[in-house]
């Protein structure tokens, strides 16, 4: 389907945009806990009928370009832009659960993810969880900002 392929484009476009480069050895590894976390939640989801992707590219869950586009390279930027202040990085969290819930609301309007048993709610009460998770191992393996020096 086309959407997913503009989807995966613009993703890295976005991303060769607003990439540390220097820092991406540390932070890939917050694209992959995206990852791993998406493919979790994905296949879980779609597995008991809570909501299905239309994709010709399928991974677990749902498209393959989804996984290798939006979400690894959210993760790697979600990372990259880890404050150091603590109410900072709840203000980081909500608003990229919001940003991430945008743009799943326009696969939704697309028919590219067909809710049965789900909604926008919950789909933004588990960005953010999946957000606080990221946030939570960058810390613990140390890849912030605040722990790798540029």
């Amino acid at each position: 389907m086309p959407e997913w392929i503009a989807v995966f484009i613009s993703s890295w476009l976005m991303f060769f945009i607003l990439v540390d480069k220097s820092r991406l050895k540390y932070t890939i590894l917050g694209g992959i806990t995206a990852m791993i976390l998406q493919l979790i939640v994905d296949t879980g989801a779609s597995g008991i009928g809570l909501y299905s992707v239309k994709s010709g590219y399928k991974l677990g869950g749902g498209s393959a370009l989804f996984t290798f586009g939006a979400v690894l390279t959210m993760g790697i930027l979600f990372v990259q832009y880890i404050p150091k202040n603590r109410w900072l990085k709840v203000a980081h969290i909500i608003v990229t659960a919001t940003l991430f819930l945008g743009m799943e609301y326009l696969l939704v309007q697309r028919n590219l993810i067909i809710y049965t048993h789900w909604g926008m709610g919950p789909s933004w009460f588990t960005n953010i969880l999946v957000f606080i998770t990221i946030t939570w191992v960058a810390q613990t393996i140390g890849v912030t900002s605040k722990q790798v020096s540029s």
